[in-house]
């Protein structure tokens, strides 16, 4: 029998790939992992439903959306406090200005990070949904 890949025929006692697909276990994939009808589309993993695959994806999608919206919130309300500080009592601006700045310094790459995580994971979702 000629090798599928050269179109060779294998020497005496060399394996031949059905051997090699039958030892890995290769030859056939049950119908039940293929998904509906065994056509194989939209199977996914194995043992989940594409029900529970959506459900995981809005969870995820929704998580990191509200750890941004906690970034954005505790930025503008630490914010806000060093601006009232800084209205309320004038000698303080320096030392408010100063721990603004190292507070933009130190958020701005985990905000930057954050929201190429969300536009990813939000495309992912609705790039994935089914209509």
């Amino acid at each position: 029998m000629p090798d599928q890949g050269t179109g060779q025929t294998p020497g005496p006692g060399a394996p031949s790939i059905d051997d090699a697909e039958a030892a890995l276990g290769l030859g056939t994939i049950p119908a039940s992992t293929l998904g509906p009808g065994g056509t194989g589309s939209g199977g996914g993993p194995v043992g989940v439903e594409p029900v529970e695959l959506g459900n995981t994806r809005k969870t995820i999608a929704f998580f990191l959306l509200w750890i941004l919206v906690g970034i954005i919130v505790v930025v503008v309300l630490v914010s806000l406090v060093f601006t009232i500080m800084c209205w309320l009592d004038g000698t303080k601006c320096a030392a408010a200005t100063t721990s603004l700045n190292l507070l933009t310094t130190s958020v701005s790459p985990v905000f930057t990070a954050m929201v190429g995580l969300v536009g990813s994971v939000v495309g992912f979702y609705f790039g994935s949904r089914q209509t």
